[in-house]
């Protein structure tokens, strides 16, 4: 499977301290996870990403990391962490942990030892120190920014911060290097080329203990530069180094930064994008400044607001500027995080809420839900400052930190402790809502995140990958998904219209407050839709519709119809016309030869051929195409497995790498090894070696004749470990370790290579 697990995952963030107590120390842990992940997959999660859950004195909320290997006592232990991860994968979901890579506490042991030193370590110091007064400094002074710090002592001079003076920057390096500051050290020196191998270690510590990968806090923030931008694009490098190292070892593993990833000119680093809460793409649709003012940005009046004021534009931009280079790149975009406000907030209610979700649910991001938004509890003002929430003066994060609200007991279920003891106060509101009070109650808000939830599961035209075209901009908000459904949302007070050709025929499947007025269905086009026709779309209302594929230009209709059935990536392996998509969602179809898009005519005659198979055209399927997809899809399953490469098996073998490479391909062409080359990388897969990465003496009387029979080795990998007919659904390489078995597998082989001959 790899990573495209990411892309159908509804994310769900936790903040450990706010989510269930267990042992009433007024604090959540890791066991109140456990105890309510029933809860978690009612909502149709896939992974859930934890804050940071490490070590900590917890002068950030634990983005100050003492230890990263030991999971702070306060949560529980690591063995507790494990538990959770086990027990979340019996209910299909996966855990991401929040990695904050940049810099640690100045409690952790690597900072206390430079301390106490008296000037660089031979090893090279893990982070930055100078003995020179600091003359220059960063143009911007907002969070997040570095800064010299004096030190306290013994070690003279000062060491650069990232965020809060307790959080000293690791040194990965800086871009430039005046001659004048000896104490700047290049990308490559000892001291960076230890953070980045302890990087991997960390990275590795977590996944060998089943976790599915990591959210990296200020990822962007290692390499050091006046110049931010030069910063950032070599910061990208370190994770380029990462991402490799994590394709060949845990392919499985995913990596997401916080922010979108700088565009450079050598391939992306990360696995997607995050669209954070704090910048201008998010705050434009939410921000009511009812947690106060983000100082990043200009303010505008957000568009999912009852006043109806605001404008999709910065978001819109934002998504195709993201999209430009890299379409099939997945976006991660959150109902609300812990680091501002929540999505009730201010003057925004329950009743809201339903256009807000539907957008996320729905837009072809992956969606994430912040803890207690699928019940809509409010971001409380006026929080006290508990462990840096106010890391700005205009607003307080505290207020989206508050305890998650079970039930009607006290402190909503989330502890038994005193109140004076939480971690922070609960909503006192008697009215507050609660994940019992919304159980199985119609029209609730968790009843909404559950069906809309279920309606993307059951959907694949709502997940990432299926296009996104707008075709309203306004209120109401409209756009087709994968040429077969249709989405709008109002989220204004005033009831809204929409009149566009995809309404002619749509049928509504799920949502409140539209409805496809009687004349629609007998509307051509959107000029007859003038002043009749279309939907009515009532305030605050939101609805999926099933597009009428009459209704559709010819070019979306034999797109939505390909992407239905999921074989439209197929079209380019198969000679056809190729399937894309411009900014704007646009289906644009390319003739192979000329390069120049195809015209009414050509559409037709590729339509007419596509559907020739099949007793009538609206119900033809594309074979070649499907059995196309479904090798596509068998290579993928086959490349989530476990496999090695050169560098890999040189390390197993304690070899060089020329001689790994050498020796690999001496046995292929001895058809002892089999190999696969997916995108020109050779790799080997792992069912054929020993623990010593040596081939398995008895699978060779099985591979030998298949390989040398030039069977397609995507075919013998598939048929060597996965359940055999012949064998009354035996695994053929797992068989042969039988010696009763082991000749019906051999004579099993020898009837498979005749066939490929």
């Amino acid at each position: 499977m790899g990573t495209e697990w990411l892309k159908d995952a509804l994310f769900y963030e936790i903040y450990p301290q706010s989510f269930a107590d267990s042992d009433g120390d007024g604090v959540g842990d890791l066991r109140g996870v456990i105890d309510h992940l029933d809860h978690v997959a009612s909502l149709g999660v896939g992974a859930i990403w934890f804050n940071p859950c490490f070590a900590s004195p917890f002068v950030d909320a634990g983005y100050d990391v003492a230890d990263y290997l030991t999971v702070a006592p306060r949560y529980g232990t690591n063995d507790d962490l494990v538990e959770l991860v086990e027990k979340a994968r019996e209910r299909g979901i996966r855990v991401v942990l929040d990695l904050v890579a940049g810099h640690t506490s100045i409690e952790h042991a690597w900072f206390q030892r430079e301390l106490a030193a008296d000037g660089p370590s031979p090893e090279g110091d893990r982070y930055v120190w100078r003995t020179d007064e600091p003359r220059e400094a960063w143009a911007s002074d907002l969070p997040g920014t570095p800064a010299w710090v004096r030190s306290p002592g013994p070690r003279p001079g000062w060491y650069l911060k990232n965020f809060y003076d307790e959080q000293p920057a690791l040194n990965f390096g800086w871009v430039t290097l005046p001659g004048d500051e000896p104490w700047r050290d290049a990308v490559d020196d000892p001291g960076p080329r230890r953070n980045r191998a302890a990087l991997q270690e960390v990275i590795a510590f977590w996944l060998e203990r089943g976790v599915s990968g990591f959210r990296v806090d200020m990822a962007f923030s290692l390499v050091k530069d006046l110049d931010q931008e030069a910063a950032l694009a070599a910061s990208t490098g370190v994770w380029r180094e990462i991402r490799a190292w994590l394709d060949a070892e845990h392919p499985d593993a995913v990596i997401v930064p916080e922010g979108f990833e700088p565009r450079t000119t050598e391939p992306l680093a990360f696995h997607a994008d995050f669209a954070l809460v704090i910048m201008a793409a998010h705050a434009s649709l939410f921000d009511n400044q009812g947690a106060g003012v983000l100082p990043f940005q200009e303010h505008q009046p957000p568009y999912f607001d009852a006043e109806g004021a605001g404008s999709t534009r910065t978001f819109l931009e934002t998504w195709r500027e993201a999209r430009r280079e890299h379409p099939d790149r997945p976006v991660l975009l959150s109902s609300a995080d812990h680091d501002f406000s929540r999505l009730a907030c201010g003057s925004r209610t329950a009743e809201q809420l339903g256009a807000a979700l539907t957008f996320l649910l729905t837009w072809g991001t992956v969606p994430c839900l912040y803890y207690g938004d699928e019940i809509g509890m409010r971001y409380l003002p006026d929080m006290p400052d508990v462990e840096g929430a106010v890391c700005n003066p205009t607003y307080n994060r505290a207020g989206c930190r508050t305890p998650m609200q079970w039930d009607d007991g006290p402190h909503a279920g989330f502890s038994t402790a005193e109140t004076d003891r939480l971690y922070l106060p609960v909503d006192p509101d008697p009215g507050r809502p609660t994940v019992a009070g919304q159980d199985g109650q119609p029209g609730s808000v968790l009843t909404l995140v559950r069906e809309l939830a279920a309606l993307r599961r059951a959907v694949p035209a709502l997940r990432v990958g299926p296009s996104t075209r707008v075709v309203a901009e306004g209120y109401p908000f409209a756009w087709v998904r994968g040429g077969t459904h249709l989405v709008v949302v109002n989220p204004r007070r005033e009831p809204a219209r929409l009149v566009v050709p995809e309404t002619r025929g749509a049928v509504v499947l799920w949502g409140d407050g539209v409805t496809v007025s009687a004349d629609a269905a007998d509307a051509a086009d959107a000029a007859e839709h003038a002043g009749a026709g279309g939907l009515e779309v009532a305030g605050f209302g939101y609805a999926v519709l099933a597009v009428d594929p009459a209704a559709l230009p010819a070019g979306e209709r034999l797109a939505g119809w390909l992407e239905g059935l999921g074989i439209a990536g197929q079209l380019d392996e198969a000679g056809l016309p190729s399937l894309s998509h411009d900014l704007e969602g646009r289906a644009v179809w390319t003739d192979p030869n000329t390069g120049e898009p195809l015209d009414a005519d050509q559409l037709d005659q590729l339509e007419r051929l596509l559907r020739q198979q099949g007793d009538e055209p609206e119900h033809a399927v594309p074979v070649a195409l499907v059995l196309l997809a479904r090798q596509a899809r068998l290579h993928e399953e086959l490349l989530a497995t476990p496999t090695h490469t050169y560098a890999s098996l040189a390390e197993l073998r304690g070899v060089e790498l020329n001689a790994a490479r050498f020796q690999v391909h001496k046995a292929a062409a001895a058809h002892r090894l089999l190999l696969v080359a997916p995108q020109g990388r050779t790799l080997v897969p792992a069912f054929q070696l020993t623990g010593a990465g040596e081939p398995r003496a008895e699978l060779l009387p099985v591979l030998e004749p298949l390989l040398a029979a030039g069977t397609d080795p995507w075919r013998v990998w598939a048929w060597l470990t996965q359940p055999a007919a012949l064998l009354g659904g035996a695994v053929p390489e797992r068989a042969v370790t039988d010696p009763e078995e082991a000749e019906l597998v051999r004579r099993a082989a020898l009837s498979l290579a005749r066939r490929s001959t």
